[in-house]
């Protein structure tokens, strides 16, 4: 009885032994799952877009907006175009430890029209809502820029490896020069707007929804440190004007993501795989995870010196008790 009570405490201690080191395994391989700053980020995006979806673009439907532009006026019309994969988003949000259900894509819902440079170096614009209605945004834009760029950022070193590069971007390089010049044409417009209590469309200023570097600026990208106007590096004959609802998923993307998802159209890891406190945690996670181990090989030690010593006594004790008879 004396044996089968202490084979009781060795087993009790041994199983205590056994279920820390494999307790702290547990929550180092699964605390990926509770914190994590992309799976945070991707709550907060599914949050924005499904507020969209549920209301946003309802709400934003029925709106009338015009533009007028060097003596013309144009009329905005809805556009539910959207290009590119896994819209607005771009990442699949399937990698281990991202929320269940991955990240929401949605529906597109916008007002746009192209308007004519018509020849123009500049282009007066005219944001309005309806025919004559209250404007929204009002500013002068330069239809095409020209730009240089030195064959060391280019990549090249002499004109013979460098006029390819130039041509890329549409430029040539001048007789005698050491640099590219290429011209840039004004590609896009995009206000961020928001619908006043009176019914009638404003600026987003300030950003109803918390957007990453606030400037103070109406336009849609993160990338472009929310100015409204995009160039592309091409010859254009129109700009195209986009206006947005401020709870567009576009714009909340892009805001989440650092502009990733608004300067990519195909499938892309657009939230951070990594952080500096992602990086932490899976440095503790390893840690206790080799404690966890090394821990239960130190236990699988002491419980086999434990069972090697108990079972010892018996037998002294049985040979003792033979010895006696």
């Amino acid at each position: 009885m004396a044996c089968n009570g202490k084979m009781i405490v060795i087993c009790t201690v041994g199983l205590i032994m056994v279920l820390i080191p494999v307790s702290l395994y547990l929550v180092a391989d699964v605390a990926h799952l509770f914190w994590s700053s992309r799976g945070q980020l991707i709550k907060e995006y599914n949050k924005r877009a499904q507020g969209w979806m549920d209301y946003g673009i309802e709400e934003f439907k029925g709106a009338s907006f015009t533009a007028e532009s060097n003596g013309e006026k144009l009329t905005l019309q809805p556009s539910t175009e959207k290009g590119g994969e896994y819209y607005p988003i771009r990442d699949r949000c399937n990698l281990k430890g991202d929320p269940k259900g991955g990240c929401l894509t949605t529906d597109a819902y916008y007002y746009a029209v192209d308007i004519p440079y018509n020849g123009a170096k500049s282009l007066d614009v005219v944001v309005r809502n309806g025919e004559n209605g209250a404007v929204i945004y009002n500013s002068t834009y330069t239809t095409s820029t020209k730009s240089l760029i030195d064959f060391d950022s280019l990549g090249c070193k002499d004109v013979a490896s460098c006029t390819p590069l130039c041509e890329k971007l549409g430029g040539t390089i001048p007789e005698g020069a050491k640099w590219c010049e290429y011209y840039s044409s004004l590609e896009e417009l995009c206000y961020r707007v928001n619908r006043n209590p009176s019914g009638e469309y404003s600026i987003d200023d300030p950003p109803t929804w918390e957007l990453e570097v606030y400037t103070g600026l109406p336009g849609c990208e993160y990338q472009l440190a929310w100015k409204e106007m995009k160039y592309e590096q091409k010859q254009r004959e129109s700009v195209k004007l986009i206006l947005r609802s401020y709870r567009d998923a576009y714009i909340s993307a892009s805001s989440i993501t650092y502009g990733c998802s608004s300067t990519h159209m195909t499938e892309t890891s657009c939230f951070p795989t990594s952080s500096e406190g992602d990086q932490r945690l899976n440095l503790i996670c390893m840690y206790l995870k080799l404690g966890a181990i090394g821990f239960m090989i130190l236990d699988a030690i002491v419980i086999i010196i434990m069972v090697c010593v108990v079972v010892g006594k018996g037998k002294k004790g049985k040979t003792y008790a033979a010895q006696l008879v």
